[in-house]
């Protein structure tokens, strides 16, 4: 299992590095090449590619609880700085 963290590509580069650092995930998954990533150590895919990364023969579902985290949204809460709920 892995958690989903959306970054909307609009958003201004300051906020999508902030997220970034916070949420630290090991893989981001693009969904063009256009997409701007502010400096950082992480495996990047992009949509369009991902079926010649990970053949169709492979059950790639996870195995989930009710436990387990789904996403996290992160909202700009009353300091004005994202945060992830």
């Amino acid at each position: 299992g892995a958690a989903y963290v959306p970054i909307d590509k609009q958003y201004p580069e300051d906020r999508k590095r902030y997220i970034l650092e916070d949420a630290n995930p090991l893989v981001l998954i693009v969904d063009s090449e256009d997409f701007q990533i502010p400096q950082r150590e992480v495996a990047i895919f992009n949509m369009e590619n991902l079926s010649s990364i990970v053949p169709s023969s492979v059950d790639i579902l996870p195995r989930v609880s009710s436990l387990d985290i789904a996403y996290v949204i992160y909202t700009s809460g009353s300091t004005g700085s994202p945060k992830g709920v």
